[in-house]
């Protein structure tokens, strides 16, 4: 192997101020590569074994039983040097113990522990052998650096149950770790030969290649080089540009130019919905179809890619697992092939053809992708995210945050769980008969639920929260049954009951707890049709931080990322992030915005405004024909007011958002709208209609928006609004400000373009109180009427100056991805 090994005792950064730009460098860890080329099955019981934390206690239990002088994590680097490229492998020994000059007979040892609830003899013999080969590395790293000629490798299997430890310990030579060495490395190299020629021919194409439209538009050169500045000095950025102005495009291109000139190595595009998704991939296309030679891939959720949703992911039962990665080479040598974008329909061909998992393809297939894209909790969520990326540190990868607004509840949801009390007892009901060892531990558990219902009397008139420390007893109970049921996850007829999924209930329940501060509280609800306990994560910012420092730079970006006193710690930044505002470059006399005054819309005021309301959507669409969006504060009081509208004027073309609607229904409604059309939308704010959807020119020339968007008042919101209250802005943070995001969020729809007008009706008293006027746009035209008389002559006279300066047709020259 024509390559130098340098042994770093103290490595410094990881890119070399004064390298020649010709170098590349790479970095893996040895965990990875001692996976690298995997053989066998998917098989999720292998993955489900233990959490983190038990892990983490079940290492510490081993290492602190180990002789004195034994080094716990031990650092290991090597630098592989070749004329095109560096490539750094590093990673942690679990324990090492030097040699003893005094006891001239006794040779280092490297220890790898790994915990589980098999016996050894039920492992896998394929995962046994990767395991070797995780040490092997280890062995041999250690030797270079400590001159060492042999050295005792073990290997200890802790059994979590038992507390039972199975060793296994032989003496290796420096000349068979070497070959050793060179086997595990040699299909590693040969892949990374392949992705360095790969990354040559990507940057020359990007070097070269133009913005894939004629011009930017307005604000969107400046938001490009502020990305291009932020990911070349691995910094964060969090950018407030107005809907319309092509942030998709904008970040995107930039991003993906800054790999020919930086040691970017994967840009992560990461939203919170598939429309994100789907603008993302149709940027790239755009690029590749401009000449830019790069390969991205998305991945969809598993529940959304599986070919056999209701088979385990088990070899046994699913044979898109079975001998997977027999077939992945040739399946990932077909997607490499491709020049297109790797999207969820690509991938799922050359997952049947090849028979392989569509989910697990997309992720080995992110290793070879340039742009992943991706949900937020692939980069977030412990239990989802990427770990061949974001496990081990930080690596050269940029995250472009999509609707990063979206970022603050999304990480309330990622890092809460709940249990359920009545789904735990249909699972207890039908373990009774065949499972008593698991239904008693079940039994316990509900006990443990009841025990906390008796402790809190008032329950019956509202949920309780109380500190997580109240729940040890249950956390131990559920612990219990996770370890029983271990011995049960290929039983199939036991998991098609739901005893599968009550038990990743469970361990994402432990997970969560063995994680939570005092950004937490436990809530207990217990009614006649809900008993529910909940762990909810209050502030995100701490785990969304975790995230973040995974990343080199990071770009999240927003029509809505004020004030930057609710984002700025929620969000999990730095402080040193720099906020950019985007000036609207649309002409303001383009849009007009109205606040109707004279109909209060509080939950009790409604019954009063059906009426009122009826008669303002009437005269708003008739005040200037063509489409509109009328938004509500939720779907009862929607359908109150749609009812009602459809008695007074059944002649008119409605369509109205249900709550049943899946992707083909949303296309329907939106399709609705066409250029010519004269139709009326009903749909909820905060809603699938009320951001991340497209309708341009005459598809969309205004929106009533009823309400302040208040999120409905529940505990969890209470509790937010306790928490924040010692600083006087516990409403503000609960309620106002996600009400605020809302609305500036649906008022977005309606300008889209630099041609686009369009007219915004804010139908609600509160909106002309300082605390709500102070959170608008600067350049918002807003104009306050108290009368129907007064709305009829603020609009005649927007849209008479409208019909005087023209057409409002987009032409679709002007429209981007």
């Amino acid at each position: 192997m024509l390559l130098t090994k340098t042994i770093v005792m103290n490595p410094g950064p990881q890119r070399a101020s004064g390298m020649p730009e010709q170098i590349l460098q790479f970095e893996v860890s040895v965990t990875a590569l001692a996976c690298f080329e995997r053989q066998g099955d998917i098989n999720a019981r292998l993955s489900s074994q233990s959490s983190a934390m038990e892990g983490i206690r079940g290492h510490q239990a081993v290492q602190a039983n180990r002789p004195a002088g034994y080094q716990r994590e031990r650092s290991v680097n090597l630098c592989l040097k070749q004329d095109q490229y560096e490539l750094r492998i590093r990673g942690r020994a679990d324990g090492y113990q030097p040699m003893d000059h005094g006891q001239q007979s006794l040779l280092p040892r490297v220890e790898e522990i790994k915990t589980t609830r098999l016996a050894v003899q039920e492992i896998p013999d394929l995962l046994k052998a990767q395991h070797n080969r995780q040490l092997a590395l280890y062995g041999y790293l250690l030797c270079l650096e400590n001159s060492c000629e042999q050295i005792e490798l073990q290997l200890t299997y802790f059994n979590l149950d038992d507390l039972s430890q199975n060793c296994s310990c032989q003496v290796y030579s420096l000349e068979v770790l070497q070959t050793l060495f060179d086997d595990i490395l040699s299909p590693y190299l040969h892949w990374l030969q392949t992705r360095i020629s790969w990354i040559k021919d990507r940057n020359q194409s990007i070097a070269v290649n133009d913005f894939p439209f004629p011009a930017f538009r307005r604000g969107q050169r400046e938001l490009a080089t502020s990305v291009y500045r932020t990911i070349n000095q691995q910094r964060q950025l969090v950018l407030q540009a107005p809907t319309g102005l092509g942030k998709t495009l904008a970040t995107l291109f930039p991003a993906i130019k800054s790999m020919a000139t930086t040691p970017l190595e994967k840009v992560f595009f990461l939203t919170a919905k598939t429309a994100g998704q789907h603008s993302a991939e149709q940027a790239v296309s755009a690029m590749q179809n401009n000449g830019a030679k790069i390969r991205g891939v998305t991945i969809s959720s598993k529940s959304r890619t599986c070919f056999n949703p209701d088979l385990p992911c088990d070899p046994q039962y699913c044979r898109y697992a079975s001998g997977y990665y027999q077939r992945l080479s040739p399946a990932l040598a077909e997607l490499r092939k491709s020049t297109e974008h790797q999207s969820k329909r690509l991938v799922e061909a050359t997952a049947r053809q090849y028979t392989v998992c569509p989910f697990e393809l997309a992720l080995d297939s992110a290793r070879d992708a340039d742009v992943v894209i991706a949900d937020y909790n692939y980069l977030f969520e412990p239990a989802v995210r990427l770990k061949r990326f974001f496990e081990d540190q930080k690596g050269d990868y940029a995250a472009l945050i999509d609707e990063a607004h979206n970022l603050v509840e999304r990480g309330r949801e990622m890092f809460s769980a709940s249990i359920e009390k009545n789904q735990l007892l249909k699972i207890l009901n039908r373990l009774k008969s065949d499972h008593l060892v698991l239904a008693k531990r079940l039994q316990a558990v509900n006990r443990s639920l009841l025990g906390l219902k008796r402790s809190h009397p008032q329950l019956t008139e509202k949920p309780v929260g109380f500190p997580l420390d109240k729940l040890k007893s249950l956390k131990a109970k559920m612990t219990l049954f996770c370890q029983a049921m271990e011995d049960h996850l290929d039983d199939f007829v036991l998991n098609q009951n739901g005893a599968l999924d009550l038990y990743f209930d469970f361990h994402r329940f432990l997970r969560i707890y063995e994680q939570a501060d005092q950004r937490y509280v436990a809530i207990l609800n217990w009614t006649k049709t809900a008993k529910t306990l909940k762990l909810f994560c209050i502030d995100p910012g701490t785990r969304l931080q975790e995230g973040f420092k995974r990343l080199n730079s990071a770009v999240c970006f927003s029509a809505t990322m004020t004030p930057k006193r609710y984002f700025s710690g929620l969000l999990g930044l730095t402080q040193e992030a720099s906020w950019q505002q985007v000036p609207s470059p649309f002409p303001v006399e383009n849009l007009g915005v109205l606040i109707a005054s004279y109909i209060p819309v509080t939950f009790r005021a409604r019954r009063h405004a059906l009426l009122p309301l009826v008669q303002l959507i009437h005269q708003v669409i008739h005040a200037h024909r063509g489409n509109y969006l009328v938004y509500f504060p939720s779907l009862q009081f929607l359908g109150q007011v749609s009812e009602a509208y459809a008695r007074q004027f059944p002649e008119e073309n409605r369509v109205v958002q249900h709550n049943l609607m899946d992707d083909h229904d949303s296309q329907q409604f939106l399709a609705r709208f066409s250029e010519t059309g004269q139709v009326t939308g009903f749909a909820v704010i905060g809603g699938r209609f009320s951001e991340g959807i497209d309708l341009v020119g005459n598809r969309l020339i205004g929106a009533i928006i009823i309400g302040t968007g208040l999120p409905q008042i529940n505990s969890e919101r209470d509790f937010i609004k306790d928490y924040y209250q010692e600083g006087g802005a516990g409403f503000e943070m609960a309620y106002q400000l996600p009400g605020m995001n809302r609305i500036l969020q649906t008022a977005g729809r309606v300008i889209r373009g630099e041609r686009d007008k369009g007219l915004i009706c804010l139908v609600d008293p509160r909106f002309t109180e300082p605390r709500y006027r102070q959170l608008m746009p600067e350049h918002w035209p807003v104009d306050v009427v108290s009368t129907p008389s007064a709305l009829r002559s603020s609009m005649s006279r927007f849209w008479s100056k409208v019909e005087r300066d023209g057409s409002m047709a987009v032409p679709s020259s002007e429209m981007q991805g």
